[in-house]
């Protein structure tokens, strides 16, 4: 694949209609460079590298961020409400939100969301014990939304044998 067709296909997004699309190529031509100037001036584009990534939970954690960052707003009212909530419990601090709960913020954030994109970058450099088939089966549930694309970025020729 050349690299700048990349910034042509995600300014046609909205034409096009696949809601799955996969940037496959080598290491070092550019890919994720073209995918990130493509969408610095877009907005619902969230970009998420699986660089080092050890399990699918600390991929919900930045999904779950990112989503809460662009609507910074709606955060801090959250944030600011729950000031008067006591949190600890026997000298335990309840973590909010529980990693459990993430999945299913998500899943509410992306279904009154619309036309958002999610990029998936550097599949191939997960840690070995990330099943890739977690993320696969995060897509398939997401992009049963309409609204909801999927860009994949990777260099299949390094993926390692599982």
């Amino acid at each position: 694949m050349e690299a700048a067709k990349i910034m042509d296909v995600i300014d046609k997004l909205d034409d096009l209609p696949y809601r799955r699309i996969l940037f496959d190529g080598t290491w070092g031509i550019g890919k994720t460079i073209h995918t990130m100037d493509s969408i610095k001036d877009k907005e619902n584009f969230y970009y998420i590298s699986l660089f080092g990534k050890r399990n699918i939970d600390a991929f919900y954690q930045e999904l779950y961020y990112l989503l809460l960052s662009k609507h910074e707003a709606k955060f801090k009212k959250v944030l600011n409400s729950m000031k008067n909530i006591n949190i600890s419990h026997f000298g335990f601090n309840i973590s909010i939100p529980l990693i459990s709960d993430i999945f299913i913020s998500i899943q509410k954030q992306l279904k009154i969301k619309s036309n958002i994109t999610i990029i998936i970058d550097d599949l191939e450099r997960k840690n070995d014990d990330f099943d890739i088939k977690e993320v696969f089966g995060f897509i398939d549930s997401i992009t049963k939304n309409k609204g909801i694309k999927i860009i994949l970025v990777a260099s299949s020729d390094n993926f390692s044998n599982q």
